[in-house]
């Protein structure tokens, strides 16, 4: 109660115009708060709509996407059909830039038989295929490595395909 009380007296210390220019202040301090820790995710979502500007720009065709979050080790996985004579590539990454390392696997439906994958050192996976057949296929992403390993991050992978 001791606090309480201390605290009304300060309060009342203040003018209305002191108050209402101590609440604009909070109000600015929050939102730069709010700024700075949103401006990483916004500029790993700007990478990402990047990616997408890049593909459409080399005349691909998006076939499909998702969103999942990993942390560090964990995988996520999605099927999709893949058709024969179409030349393929799948991008990874994250939307978070403590990730380091994203793996990309392309397995046959079983889940067991590897197709391709990108098991190279870096943020950004990608995999390039032509089927000889038209096939259901399972595509994992994996967040290999991340500076926050327990952090569950935002992986997304595309799917674009030479129209």
């Amino acid at each position: 109660m001791g606090k309480s009380k201390t605290i009304v007296r300060v309060g009342n210390l203040l003018n209305k115009s002191e108050k209402i220019m101590l609440k604009k202040m909070v109000f600015v301090f929050l939102v730069c708060l709010i700024a700075i820790s949103t401006s990483d995710i916004h500029a790993q979502s700007c990478a990402y709509k990047e990616y997408l500007r890049i593909i459409q720009n080399k005349g691909l065709a998006i076939g499909d996407q998702m969103k999942v979050n990993l942390s560090q080790g964990r995988t996520g996985y999605d099927y999709r059909t893949f058709y024969a004579g179409l030349k393929y590539i799948i991008v990874a990454s994250s939307d978070d830039e403590s990730v380091t390392d994203v793996d990309l696997y392309l397995y046959e439906a079983d889940g067991v038989t590897l197709v391709r994958r990108d098991t190279e050192t870096s943020a950004l996976a990608i995999i390039e295929f032509t089927p000889s057949t038209t096939r259901r296929l399972q595509i994992v992403i994996k967040n290999h490595a991340s500076v926050t390993p327990n952090f569950e991050s935002t992986h997304r992978f595309i799917v674009a395909y030479v129209q």
